[in-house]
Formats: structure tokens, sequence, C-alpha cells
């Protein structure tokens, strides 16, 4: 007699990958990020035309440099508290 060999349980796939729940995040967080990549690129530009528009309007190095801290100190400041709250409260609660 011949015997058969034992059947593995086959593993279930869902039917669209892409509205499985594992991944359906993951385009939502890829869309969110691009969007604040974009934002954060064209604020630095008006950021950076901003300073250069008052110093040659202005003529004057010290506009430059306070228009510099102006823009840049914020971030400077909050950055850190920001990490702090991004490495302790929940991604999902964050975002």
């Amino acid at each position: 007699m011949s015997e058969n060999p034992p059947q593995q349980a086959k593993e279930t796939e869902p039917a669209d990958p892409s509205t499985s729940p594992d991944t359906s995040w993951k385009r939502k967080f890829y869309t969110i990020m691009a969007g604040q990549a974009v934002s954060l690129v064209g604020n630095s530009a008006v950021q950076f035309a901003l300073m250069w528009h008052l110093t040659v309007t202005t003529g004057s190095a010290a506009t430059l440099e306070l228009a510099g801290l102006a823009g840049f100190l914020p971030s400077a400041v909050l950055s850190p508290v920001a990490g702090i709250v991004a490495d302790r409260y929940s991604r999902k609660l964050v975002i």
C-alpha cells in the first residue's frame, strides 16, 4: 500500500494586498510624510528668499542676522523637545 504524504496547511493571503490592514497605514503614512517633505522644502525656500530680500532692501548685515535667527531659532529650540515627545508617545498619536 502506498501512503499519501501529509498535506501542509496553506496560509490564506488577502485578495487585494493594498487593502489589507497590515499595509493600509503605510500608504497613509508615506503620503503624509511626502507632503511634509514638500512643505518643508517650500517653507525653507520662502524663508531663504525673505532673508535675502530684507538684506538687499535694507543693505544691512544685521538684518540678515536677525532674519536668520528669527527663522532658525524656533526650530533649534523646539527640535529637542519634539524629539522627546516623539520618542515617548505612540507614533500614531504624535502623527
